[in-house]
């Protein structure tokens, strides 16, 4: 009975010592898997923050290219590079509702019927539509652009005297062959002598 007595506190604390080993062990295990699920859950926001950093890298990437296409072909609204820099509005200015209504109007002055007489005029709000429609982009780039800038343009000498060689080379041909087709009537000759004639002056000379 006395050793009952004795060995009753002994069993308890053992229990109480074993309880609290599991306790603390379940404990420990309990903290380490929030500490773990805490760790993944930061690790999955990074990366979500990455990628969403990048997203927004390449959305501003392909409206800035864009921007930049229609910038360098603004006075030459139809370019290969201008319509299809065009195309791509919808898509990558989607979000810009100022920008989607810039172009909008000038879609809208695109595809009106074609007048003879009234080429300038249309031009000339091409032209007008063409700035809102860059001014808008450049806000929506968060650029410090104004109007004044955007009709600044520089044209070289060099392809300007080109272009007027090749109109000039172009009048001088058909002037040309209006004057061997006059020639040609009033000697009655067909049309294969021509050349022929041209050819035998040539040797006679």
């Amino acid at each position: 009975m006395e050793t009952s007595i004795i060995n009753a506190p002994i069993t308890q604390t053992i229990i109480l010592c074993v309880v609290g080993s599991i306790g603390a062990a379940i404990l420990t295990w309990y903290l380490r898997r929030k500490d773990k699920d805490l760790e993944i859950k930061r690790e999955e926001e990074f990366h979500k923050r990455e990628i969403e950093r990048e997203e927004r890298q390449n959305k501003r990437a392909d409206k800035y290219r864009l921007f930049s296409t229609l910038i360098m072909e603004r006075h030459s609204p139809w370019t290969f590079d201008s319509i299809r820099a065009y195309n791509l509005i919808d898509v990558i200015f989607f979000d810009d509702t100022e920008v989607i209504q810039a172009w909008e109007q000038l879609h809208g002055i695109f595809g009106e019927p074609f007048d003879d007489n009234a080429v300038t005029q249309k031009r000339v709000r091409i032209e007008n539509a063409t700035l809102d429609l860059l001014f808008a982009m450049s806000k929506s780039l968060n650029y410090d652009i104004n109007l004044t800038c955007l009709r600044r343009k520089y044209s070289p000498m060099g392809p300007q005297d080109e272009r007027e060689l090749s109109s000039g080379l172009q009048k001088s041909l058909i002037e040309f062959l209006g004057t061997a087709m006059d020639w040609m009537a009033e000697n009655k000759l067909p049309k294969s002598d021509v050349s022929k004639t041209g050819a035998e002056n040539s040797k006679g000379e």
